[in-house]
């Protein structure tokens, strides 16, 4: 089956969704900032619009990605859920915890139907992998404390204007809050 795919924002991680591009998936529409529209549709060859509503008045999608801003990405899940859609969405979920409970967990449940898949990039890497691997296998005992740090080069050059402003992307905390989500025994 190959999936026709909205994507909302599509700043960050949306390689990981365009490389699947005409294999499992088809891109059919994206909504981007209206500086953006000239790069999305070069870069996704799809219909381009400057506003979620238009996107998810598409009916011929099956899921949607969202990668824009985190301070406006809980809106985004929520109107893409309550459209009828299933979303993958990159990390954070919601810039408050309170956010990402009473309005994306909220609507989860009362719609057990539709489905939110966190795109967690690290989970798969080498790394991370060989950390689960010792732990599974007991090679260190139980931990009693853990502590995971990645470095990252802020790259500022190449990052959008919103990602710098702590009130739009979040603190420290809440853009690493998805390490806790990571299932070591899934």
């Amino acid at each position: 089956m190959v999936y026709k795919v909205g994507i909302i924002g599509g700043e960050t991680h949306f390689g990981e969704i365009t490389q699947l591009q005409g294999k499992a998936l088809e891109i059919m529409a994206a909504a981007v900032r209206p500086e953006q529209v000239e790069w999305a549709q070069e870069t996704f060859g799809c219909r381009v619009f400057e506003n979620t509503e238009n996107l998810l008045a598409c009916k011929d999608l099956d899921l949607i990605f969202v990668a824009n801003e985190n301070d406006r990405r809980a809106e985004a899940i929520v109107a893409v859920l309550g459209a009828g859609c299933d979303v993958i969405v990159d990390k954070p979920l919601a810039i408050t915890m309170e956010q990402q409970q009473q309005q994306i967990e909220s609507i989860l449940q009362r719609n057990s139907r539709r489905r939110l898949f966190m795109l967690l990039t690290l989970r798969g890497s080498p790394l991370y992998a060989g950390l689960r691997g010792i732990l599974q296998e007991n090679e260190i005992g139980s931990p009693a404390f853990t502590h995971v740090r990645m470095a990252v080069r802020l790259k500022r050059k190449q990052r959008p204007p919103w990602f710098l402003d702590v009130r739009r992307s979040g603190d420290c905390c809440s853009i690493c809050l998805y390490t806790v989500w990571i299932r070591w025994n899934g």
